[in-house]
């Protein structure tokens, strides 16, 4: 395998990367930016107010953040597969090539 092999596959990885990390952050920042302005109540009732010990972060934590984060890990398990193919195939047609 000569350099500009090396150098056209490193790109061609480097490019995907890229446009994955892309799509995974900009998904990462809808759900995030969705979820936060589900969070803000038109108007703050008086029993937020009051110390509560905490428990209202709490459900909110076991409410809301973790079904985004458990989402997020699905998400990630599909794009995670779908590079996997997507590198098969480009090795397969790299192999195709020489």
């Amino acid at each position: 395998m000569s350099s500009t092999d090396i150098a056209t596959i490193v790109a061609a990885y480097t490019g995907v990367a890229v446009v994955v990390g892309g799509v995974a952050w900009k998904l990462f920042k809808n759900v995030v930016s969705k979820a936060v302005e589900d969070m803000i109540p038109d108007q703050e009732p008086m029993n937020e107010l009051r110390h509560n010990g905490g428990s209202s972060l709490l459900d909110v934590v076991k409410l809301q953040i973790l079904p985004i984060v458990k989402e997020l890990r699905e998400n990630q398990i599909v794009i995670s597969e779908k590079v996997s193919k997507l590198e098969g195939r480009f090795e397969q047609h790299v192999e195709e090539g020489e």
